[in-house]
């Protein structure tokens, strides 16, 4: 993905998480990384395991993320990530959800807005992954050997 991008993704999620929780500096910092590992590591697994035909629709606003498969594998590790922060705040738990929901909402909003085609081919290219590897991921499998990973 687009460095400009992901920086103004995470600058406008930090803002949202001060805002809200009134996180200081060294609190968001910690977040936020946590937040950017997990969501990554969390859409590869899911991808690996499940293809990648929800998250497209979430990015093409044909399915909320709050109702998603995505969201329950999220909130899983999303919770250990943040624990593992060492953070202390009364509503850390609520954090790390929100923090990843933001994410998304976020994310689904800058596609939208990009000169990305609103069909795989423009999620591929916004998101910098080969369309070619994606339909492998895709197959049946693929599939099978992301569930035995």
């Amino acid at each position: 993905m687009d460095k400009a991008v992901t920086d103004k993704l995470f600058a406008d999620l930090n803002s949202s998480l001060k805002e809200r929780f009134g996180l200081d500096e060294q609190q968001l910092r910690s977040v936020s990384a946590a937040g950017q590992n997990t969501l990554t590591q969390t859409l590869k697994s899911y991808v690996m395991k499940n293809g990648s035909a929800e998250i497209e629709q979430i990015l093409l606003g044909q399915k909320a993320y709050e109702v998603s498969g995505l969201k329950t594998e999220a909130d899983k590790d999303i919770k250990a990530a943040v624990n593992a922060t060492g953070i202390e705040h009364p509503q850390k738990e609520e954090i790390g959800q929100f923090a990843l929901s933001k994410a998304v909402e976020l994310l689904v909003k800058s596609f939208a807005a990009s000169a990305y085609s609103k069909d795989l081919d423009g999620i591929c290219g916004f998101i910098g992954i080969d369309k070619n590897l994606l339909k492998m991921v895709n197959s049946p499998m693929g599939k099978l050997f992301g569930k035995f990973m």
